[in-house]
């Protein structure tokens, strides 16, 4: 350090502490970048290594244009202690310690250098951070990714880098759609740009000042009224401050709001302000921590005003002028999360807190004088109002979704676009929401358990279109004194839905005599429809009631009618007209009221086509038809009927179920079921029989030998283990790359084809090619 006299010296370096913006590092070099002495260094500084610093020229950790001399930077004449020549660069973070003070990781520079030519062979070099490190300092606790426009992770901070194992802990340069998946939803939230102000405080007056003002002095400090009834404060002290406490609160979270100061500066700065300051009734705050330490802090110091964010500096400037005994007007304006601190009616710092403090943190505000300074206020007010935007501010436009070792959580994502360091990012905020996911899934079950037994009682169980047309229309139907034809394959229903129409009917509590005719003899059905008297016929020895006149005030369901035989299907027309009969072997008409269903599992059309049904008979039984789907049309209701018969089945076995794995519920919606409900019933009943775990597992389906689906897809999977790659690769070339025929052959779908020769490194092109051109030759 010969090269500059001591006097120099210390000139330069009281020179730079005082222009320096944030915390520094001050040290001076050779012309060739090596560092010679460091001579400053803040204490609030992140923690650089200064000895990785010192063990290569200052040029390698920060971006300076290739140049084996310093001097090659600066053209112009120099003047031997001038400092009017300067560059500035960026680093590239190889001397920087993140994760030890700052708690988050980035490729992107934190930090500035600015080179001051002092003479040729020597140079002033001031380490200082940039903005963007303040930024994520103030963040440094929650959940936040930062990435290009193009979703390349640039940052992130460590609660985000929890959220994955170990394994996966090298994040940066990778794509955030790569580890995490966020699916955007809607939001019907309306931005506002302006918001109406409302006067909530002024003051102007000496009795004012105490009405609204608590005041929490230190001993060396004075207040007082002067005529015009300002409120003069004079801090005689060399270290400590002197605090105002504004009595009544405000919220900057959910309120926009204004607040403005004016006075003289009659020694020192003017009145600084702080914004969600701790409570002086709750906290020791003068002995322990200064009020701003969880709020804003808007304060003004040697022509700087800076604004603080939980002690962090978040906005500087060094452009006002604090003239003593010269009026002066502080402002602090919020819209939505965007500050504007103003001096003097000039917008000097512009800031958009895009994190602000819960709405539950402290809310007190202060008016505080630094120590040694003097002035009279004049003026103080507050206007506010209501942040008309907050619930889209609020509002959660995406959720994200992670799954490690079946471990599955979830994430509501706030998504801001930001311009640090003249480069557009985009911000991620993650909230966990992985309980209340979990509570909501919960809840949406047993809304749907409650709503199947609701639906066993009145309405039949799905939600697709046809069936949800069904249950809209069935109470009509079953008040209605009209004959119902219900069409249907076996297994859809149609039993279930004529007890249905029964409870909805004002007939529930008469009798439901259902007739099957497919498992009654055709000699017998006479007898057990009409009734008959005593000595009727061979083995008649009393009278007998049938199954109408057992009905009478009720409903009759008939199941299969077409097989009804055709010479009986006349007599039963007669019934369902005059609603009367009579016993085999009686004279007696015997008046009934009943209401009749009838079923079938063939079209009515194709019944009288075939002659198994009388078209007069079909005109009485369909004055209303309902169609019944079969199970594979109505794919959407599986998983409703699913739990169902899974929640019958815990009654059964008097177990409790917690429902089935995402495999199983798959395979059960894509299969054809040609049982209908009635397989899948027995299906589920199996499969709970079987399971030892209360979720119910997929490989318990392909122990069922009568589902002709599931034993294809058994059968398919045993020829697939079967085939062997030498097997494959002889198939590939005996049919010459032909797939259809490899297909065939091995009898395996075309889609497994291809991922067989993909695996094998088979080259179709060049395989048909050498065919060709063996079969010219």
């Amino acid at each position: 350090m010969g090269l500059l006299s001591s006097i120099h010296k210390e000139s330069i370096i009281n020179l730079l502490s005082q222009t320096t913006k944030s915390s520094y590092i001050l040290a001076f070099s050779d012309e060739n970048g090596n560092l010679l002495e460091v001579v400053s260094e803040s204490k609030h500084i992140m923690q650089f290594h200064i000895a990785i610093l010192k063990s290569e020229p200052i040029t390698s950790f920060f971006s300076i244009p290739n140049c084996k001399n310093l001097n090659e930077l600066y053209k112009e004449p120099h003047k031997e202690g001038s400092l009017n020549q300067s560059a500035k660069f960026c680093s590239n973070n190889r001397a920087e310690s993140l994760s030890e003070v700052a708690n988050f990781m980035t490729s992107l520079h934190l930090s500035d250098l600015t080179i001051f030519r002092i003479n040729p062979a020597l140079f002033a070099a001031m380490i200082s951070l940039n903005s963007y490190y303040h930024h994520l300092s103030s963040i440094r606790n929650q959940r936040i990714a930062i990435t290009d426009n193009k979703g390349k992770l640039l940052a992130y901070t460590m609660p985000f880098n929890d959220i994955f194992p170990s394994s996966q802990k090298k994040l940066l340069g990778t794509n955030l759609s790569d580890i995490l998946t966020i699916e955007q939803t809607e939001s019907n939230s309306e931005e506002t740009d302006s918001t109406e102000l409302t006067e909530i405080i002024r003051i102007n007056k000496g009795k004012e000042w105490s009405n609204f003002f608590k005041p929490i002095l230190n001993s060396s400090t004075a207040l007082n009224i002067d005529d015009n009834g300002n409120l003069i404060i004079a801090n005689s002290s060399e270290t400590e401050y002197s605090y105002l406490e504004l009595v009544s609160g405000l919220n900057t979270d959910l309120s926009d709001f204004s607040i403005e100061c004016g006075g003289i500066v009659t020694k020192g700065s003017t009145a600084n302000i702080i914004i969600r300051g701790v409570s002086s009734d709750s906290i020791p705050m003068i002995q322990i921590n200064p009020p701003d330490y969880l709020g804003y802090n808007i304060s003004t110091i040697v022509n700087r005003l800076l604004l603080k964010k939980s002690a962090i500096p978040v906005g500087i400037c060094d452009n006002i002028k604090i003239i003593e005994n010269e009026p002066f007007l502080l402002s602090i304006n919020k819209h939505d999360t965007k500050y504007t601190i103003k001096y003097n009616s000039k917008d000097e710092i512009v800031w958009n807190d895009n994190y602000p403090f819960s709405a539950k943190s402290f809310d007190r505000i202060y008016l505080f004088l630094r120590p040694n300074s003097s002035l009279t206020l004049s003026s103080f007010s507050i206007m506010s109002g209501p942040t008309l935007s907050v619930s889209a501010r609020n509002s959660q436009p995406a959720i994200a979704t992670t799954s490690f070792n079946e471990n599955e959580r979830f994430f509501h994502v706030h998504k801001r676009t930001e311009v640090w360091n003249d480069q557009m990012v985009q911000q991620y905020v993650f909230e966990e929401i992985t309980d209340l996911k979990k509570n909501i899934i919960n809840l949406e079950r047993e809304t749907e358990r409650l709503s199947l037994l609701a639906s066993e009682k009145d309405y039949i169980i799905g939600k697709s279109t046809s069936i949800m047309t069904i249950n809209k229309n069935l109470s009509k139907v079953a008040k209605a004194n009209l004959t119902v034809l219900i069409e249907g394959e076996t297994g859809t229903g149609k039993d279930v839905l004529a007890k249905r129409i029964h409870m909805l009917s004002d007939r529930r509590d008469k009798p439901f005599i259902k007739i099957d005719c497919a498992s009654i003899p055709g000699s017998l059905l006479e007898s057990e429809l009409f009734g008959h008297e005593k000595g009727a016929f061979t083995g008649a020895v009393s009278a007998r009631k049938g199954r109408f006149e057992l009905a009478d005030g009720g409903i009759v369901f008939i199941d299969e009618i077409s097989n009804i035989p055709i010479n009986l299907q006349v007599k039963l027309l007669s019934v369902i007209q005059d609603k009367c009969i009579q016993r085999i072997g009686g004279l007696k008409k015997i008046s009934l009221d009943i209401k009749f269903i009838c079923a079938t599992n063939i079209q009515i059309s194709t019944l009288i086509k075939t002659g198994k049904l009388r078209e007069d008979l079909s005109y009485r039984i369909n004055q209303y038809r309902i169609s019944l789907p079969p199970l594979r049309e109505r794919r959407e209701d599986i998983p409703l009927l699913s739990e169902y018969f899974l929640k019958e089945a815990s009654a059964i076995y008097k177990r409790e179920f917690n429902g089935f794995s995402e495999k199983t519920m798959a395979i059960l919606c894509s299969l054809s079921w040609p049982g209908n409900i009635r397989e899948l019933r027995n299906e589920i009943l199996r499969m709970a029989l079987l399971s030892e775990k209360p979720i119910i597992d997929d490989k318990l389906l392909f122990l069922n030998t009568n589902c002709k689906d599931l034993l294809r897809i058994k059968n398919r999977r045993k020829k697939r283990a079967k085939i062997s790659e030498e097997m494959f690769v002889s198939s590939v070339k005996e049919f010459g790359g032909n797939v259809r025929k490899i297909s065939e052959h091995l009898s395996i779908g075309r889609p497994l084809v291809y991922k067989l020769l993909k695996k094998s490194g088979i080259n179709l092109d060049e395989l048909r090619l050498n065919n060709t051109s063996r079969i010219k030759n």
